[in-house]
């Protein structure tokens, strides 16, 4: 099956709201050019924008294995995207809009994951699961990270079961340190790796619940403990 790579980026803004020069854009141009994936790549700068996006403007569904990979600036559980927000964008309302048929959402936005839209993505939509980080996060770390699952999903099947998915973001994760520090908390105190994620994931059948999975795979990576 043919699997169609959704990004869905914000424009990056300096801490004095200019526009940054960066975007993942050429990175994930050149994961799906690898791993031969259709890219659709799109950008917002509001919450009704990417809530059209993710109710299947940016695509559709026919044949498709679709991965969605959100790439915003975020803040207080909310995004916040564009350079003139003032406040965030509640994505709930926007992950229960979620178009049937994807697999995984991945959230590359600062201290998301710690909301309810996790468990949203999967309740109406039939995808398998969502994760994302639950503090702060720094660009480069970010980067790497987001750039190391995309590439796991893209190599591996079509993930259909709680432990299938565990075992993908082992196979991603495990190339890093659990004590690296990738940001911080809402006061200022360094978090590392091994406490910034958070994955909610279900088997792929009728009536199965989203179940929060984040400490199984710190068992399944040995990080526990670290």
């Amino acid at each position: 099956m043919k699997t169609t790579l959704v990004v869905c980026e914000s424009p990056w803004t300096e801490h004095d709201r200019r526009l940054a020069l960066w975007s993942m854009r050429p990175f994930v141009e050149g994961i799906a050019e690898l791993y031969a994936a259709r890219l659709v790549y799109r950008t917002f700068t509001a919450g009704s924008e990417l809530r059209r996006l993710l109710e299947g403007e940016a695509f559709d569904d026919a044949g498709q294995r679709i991965l969605i990979y959100i790439a915003c600036h975020g803040y207080g559980g909310r995004l916040t995207p564009g350079r003139k927000t003032n406040s965030g964008v509640n994505l709930a309302p926007i992950a229960r809009s979620l178009r049937h048929g994807v697999e995984s959402v991945w959230l590359g936005a600062c201290d998301v994951g710690g909301s309810n839209a996790l468990h949203d993505f999967l309740a109406g939509s039939g995808a398998v699961w969502a994760g994302g980080y639950v503090c702060t996060v720094n660009w480069d770390a970010s980067l790497l990270l987001d750039m190391a699952v995309l590439q796991e999903l893209l190599k591996s099947g079509a993930r259909k079961t709680r432990t299938g998915v565990v075992r993908t973001l082992k196979r991603a994760m495990e190339s890093f340190d659990p004590r690296w520090i990738i940001g911080s908390d809402a006061n200022g105190v360094d978090v590392c790796l091994r406490d910034a994620l958070r994955v909610v994931a279900r088997d792929k059948r009728q009536g199965a619940r989203p179940q929060d999975v984040s400490r199984d795979l710190l068992s399944a990576l040995r990080w526990s403990n670290s």
